[in-house]
């Protein structure tokens, strides 16, 4: 008798916390009913307009704060004076009119929406050559708070012009520059700030050929009329040369033949060693001259066979 009480007490209680643990349980229906309540609140309900800048003060700019990374330097092109880099800008700025109470919403405190249902600050890259290419798989959306900020980080693929000095090659440093600013709206619009740059460089891959000296950024006005004023946000990347393998390449061999030649030149004409002796050098002061004039590897190997 007792063990029958005993076991319809522990049946009882487990059948009681396995209901409470049931009844605990976050429902995902409900959760995504409440979020998709907030969507049709925010965008269909308020007749939410993706073309008007959100200015609550007209005498006010909006405040778009823009931060950069820098993930990679993927190429210098001496030849054309380009510089190719992986970035990742982040965008933040607040909409007024996508602010709301989370406790009306089982305290949702942010939401992602598509970037095609925001009104988006156009901050492009000016000195860009050709489309800057955006990273689709790092291109996620746009998160909105419930206080009406939004935040906003994508990859970025950007090729810039790039003035190289190559006097000092291959000991020569060089700086580039990236320019970000707004395409449309001025500064009496548009407010665009940029954030501090010390993190700029947390995610950052080094590159077998240069090395990132500097990262820093500084705010330029460009003056269009009397009345019309743009923020450029330029970004100076001062990269150096790696000459290691320069030095191996070119400065090794031309010491060399610096030696070489002297001796050469002072063998006696009919030494067999002066031809012998010149024959095989001849290759050594010939190799950095193919490489300089971008001829490739299998190129340069077929060629010293042939001699």
């Amino acid at each position: 008798m007792r063990r029958s009480r005993l076991a319809d007490i522990v049946t009882l209680t487990v059948a009681v916390a396995g209901i409470a643990l049931f009844c605990a349980a976050p429902s995902h229906g409900q959760s995504y009913k409440v979020e998709s309540d907030l969507h049709k609140a925010l965008f269909k309900d308020s007749n939410y307009d993706t073309g008007v800048i959100p200015i609550v003060d007209s005498t006010k700019p909006l405040k778009v704060q823009l931060f950069l990374g820098m993930n990679y330097l993927l190429d210098i092109d001496e030849k054309q004076g380009m510089m190719t880099a992986a970035l990742y800008p982040s965008l933040s700025w607040t909409d007024e009119r996508l602010k709301w109470e989370p406790h009306d919403y089982e305290n949702l405190m942010s939401i992602s929406v598509l970037p095609e249902k925001l009104w988006m600050p156009d901050v492009q890259v000016f000195n860009s050559v050709g489309a800057a290419s955006a990273d689709t798989l790092h291109s996620p959306k746009v998160t909105v708070f419930s206080n009406g900020t939004l935040y906003h980080t994508f990859g970025l693929v950007s090729r810039t012009p790039c003035e190289l000095n190559l006097i000092s090659f291959p000991f020569d440093v060089n700086t580039c520059f990236i320019q970000f600013g707004s395409w449309s709206e001025p500064n009496r619009r548009i407010e665009l700030e940029l954030q501090d740059t010390t993190q700029s460089l947390a995610f950052y891959g080094r590159h077998p050929s240069w090395k990132l000296q500097n990262f820093t950024a500084q705010a330029n006005d460009i003056i269009i009329s009397d009345t019309e004023t743009f923020t450029e946000l330029s970004i100076s990347v001062r990269v150096a040369r790696k000459g290691s393998y320069y030095y191996r390449l070119f400065v090794a061999p031309a010491a060399v033949c610096m030696f070489v030649i002297p001796v050469i030149h002072f063998l006696p004409p009919s030494s067999n060693e002066k031809l012998t002796l010149g024959n095989q050098s001849y290759p050594l002061y010939q190799l950095p001259c193919h490489l300089l004039m971008g001829v490739s590897n299998a190129e340069v190997c077929s060629c010293l066979q042939e001699d």
